[in-house]
């Protein structure tokens, strides 16, 4: 049976439909890994199966089938939008930071679309 993974840089998702099809599945994939030169950092890994963890600054929960963005991603956007709403005049590479953040929540919270197309003729430039 294939292994269903998802992969983004160095963060791979192993997706099974049980705990004991996950250990085999997680056993599988880091050996391959192995094989192909790579190695594991099991102090980053999430090594025991779970319906809720946290993934690229969201946390996924497959029991409620939905993903959240996390307290400390939240926490970050916030404290930048606010510090770009206080200033009479953005930085460039402020609103470079928040768009990018927005931009990268876009999959987990699409209303923010909308919000990163109208930013720019709202600031002030500098």
């Amino acid at each position: 049976n294939p292994i269903r993974i998802h992969c983004y840089l160095d963060d791979i998702l192993i997706l099974s439909s049980t705990a004991s099809q996950a250990e085999i599945n997680t056993t599988l994939t880091f050996q391959t890994l192995r094989d192909h030169g790579f190695s594991i950092n099991y102090a980053k890994s999430q090594l025991v199966p779970t319906n809720r963890l946290p993934h690229l600054g969201a946390i996924i929960d497959t029991l409620e089938n939905k993903v959240f963005l996390s307290p400390e991603r939240k926490d970050s956007i916030k404290a930048l939008v606010i510090r770009v709403r206080k200033a009479r005049k953005v930085p460039l590479c402020d609103l470079s930071k928040l768009l990018g953040k927005m931009i990268s929540c876009i999959s987990i919270v699409p209303v923010l679309t909308g919000a990163a197309s109208v930013l720019p003729n709202r600031i002030g430039w500098r």
